[in-house]
Order: C-alpha cells, then structure tokens, then sequence
C-alpha cells in the first residue's frame, strides 16, 4: 500500500486524509479506500491500466444520462494510470 500512498501524494499534494485502506480482492484493480469517503483505483497490469483509461473516458460521458451513480473522478493522474472517486454508498454485486 505504500506504493500507491506514495502515487496519491505526489499526484494530488493537496489531499489530506488520516486513514487509508487497501482492497485486494478486485481481479482488475487493487483500491485504497481514504478516509472511508474516497476511492482510488489502481488497475492490476497494462491491460487493465488501458481498459481503466476507457472507462474513466467513458463514465465522464454517461454520467449525466443514467439515473444509476457511477464513479465521478474527481481525482486522474496525469497519465492516467490511477484516479480516485467520491465513495458510492450501498452494496457490493457478488456472485451467487
């Protein structure tokens, strides 16, 4: 999780926050929860790094079309490897 610390910081500097916690179980992206409000994704290899590319592209979009909350990133390295978004509240889709 240090790695990823280190990448918020540097990126954004004027990001404050006093917690942080590391989500591993994605398949495609490990997340760092800052402050239980805001989300950074961190896409798992160059593939997933261009598939999260397009979908950031693609979320600015849609997002004013569809009545469903999607990621607002608020938060995009300026190379686009990694961003953060206001947390979205509710629960998690899972395989039965």
């Amino acid at each position: 999780m240090h790695d990823y610390l280190k990448s918020i910081k540097e990126s954004f500097p004027d990001l404050s926050f006093e917690k942080a916690q590391l989500v591993e179980k994605g398949w495609d992206n490990d997340v760092v929860i800052l402050d239980e409000s805001l989300v950074f994704r961190f896409p798992k290899s160059a593939s997933y790094e261009k598939r999260f590319q397009a979908e950031a592209r693609l979320l600015e979009v849609i997002a004013d079309a569809v009545d469903t909350p999607v990621p607002d990133y608020k938060y995009l390295a300026s190379d686009l490897s990694f961003g953060g978004y206001p947390i979205i509240r509710g629960n998690e889709l899972l395989r039965s």
